[in-house]
């Protein structure tokens, strides 16, 4: 039986690994059980979940070598972002122009909500920067780290992106995330009509996102 990528979501708790299986309807019930095995691999067993039981890993997607990850690092969770790029209208010596302030999206997996993307800047009692949180705890996230951002141009579109974790809270699958892949962007570019000091615009984007955990 081949099975989808987005089929699996290793890590996490045994409760939040169970959650993201049954997303996806089109995996029998009987995988979802942990009845049947994947190359040799049991895939799923609510009693063996957490206690030595192994997932399939993920497949990886093919990229640059400027934007690969560490190939020790574990990709866990695979998710579409469908949202906006927030731009606000700022003053840089003098001369205005829109500059990104956040995003702001849904994560999906097959069609399902489990997390969120924004920036601190829009959320009270969060630090500035770029965050993924969980859908079922609001105290579970990772922010990235705005100084290492690695950037590859897609024309037409907001870039491919590499970003490191700076600080992570809680405990589910955003809480060990220690890379994250922004990739097959699609709308998001900056405005290029002229703006007023303090005007806000927000332009659809999707995205890919490839989480990966410390191993």
């Amino acid at each position: 039986m081949l099975l989808s990528r987005r089929y699996l979501i290793p890590g996490g708790s045994c409760k939040e690994r169970y959650k993201m299986l049954k997303l996806n309807r089109r995996i029998p019930r009987a995988l979802k059980l942990g009845l049947l095995t994947c190359s040799s691999v049991l895939v799923f067993s609510m009693t063996g979940c957490g206690s030595g039981t192994e997932a399939p890993v993920l497949e990886r997607p093919q990229v640059s070598a400027e934007l690969s990850i560490p190939q020790d690092f574990e990709l866990s969770l695979i998710a579409d972002g469908v949202g906006v790029q927030i731009y606000e209208c700022t003053d840089t010596n003098g001369t205005l122009g829109w500059t990104l302030r956040a995003p702001r999206a849904d994560l999906l997996v097959n069609g399902e909500k489990v997390g969120n993307h924004f920036g601190g800047v829009d959320k009270a009692g969060f630090d500035p920067g770029a965050y993924w949180q969980s859908v079922d705890d609001e105290n579970c996230w990772v922010r990235a780290n705005a100084n290492t951002i690695v950037k590859e141009a897609n024309p037409g579109s907001i870039p491919l992106l590499r970003l490191e974790a700076a600080a992570v809270s809680g405990n589910c699958t955003f809480s060990d995330v220690a890379f994250i892949q922004r990739l097959e962007t699609t709308g998001g570019v900056a405005p290029t009509e002229a703006c007023a000091l303090g005007d806000k615009k927000e332009i659809d984007y999707t995205a890919e996102y490839y989480f990966y955990t410390t191993p």
